[in-house]
């Protein structure tokens, strides 16, 4: 049986001279955390001081592997979510987890 296609893209940029700027795209699941851990193994290998932003926008579908992957982050390193996809940000409001990693929920439409 054929392994399924991983469908999960990471990029860094920095986005100042002490943050590095992670750009996920794609899905955070079962079968793409562990190339998600090992590239944010890799960076934060590389980047001493540890800051982090992690752009979640282009993220299609999280499980909860992917959000306890998340959630494993919060309080090891400098790590905050700078923008979230529609996806996760359910994801994070359905679990009543909304500001882990530092996110700050959009407002709902009714609270513009």
């Amino acid at each position: 049986m054929d392994e399924p296609a991983q469908h999960i893209t990471v990029s860094t940029a920095p986005s100042s001279a002490a943050i590095l700027t992670i750009t996920v795209s794609g899905d955070l699941e079962r079968d793409t955390v562990t190339t998600f851990r090992h590239y944010l193994a890799c960076v934060l290998d590389g980047h001493p001081t540890g800051d982090l932003d992690l752009n979640l926008s282009g993220v299609e579908f999280c499980d909860l592997t992917g959000l306890r992957t998340l959630h494993a982050l919060d309080g090891h390193h400098q790590i905050r979510i700078t923008a979230a996809s529609p996806a996760v940000d359910v994801l994070l409001q359905l679990c009543d987890i909304p500001t882990l990693l530092g996110y700050t929920p959009p407002p709902s439409p009714h609270q513009r």
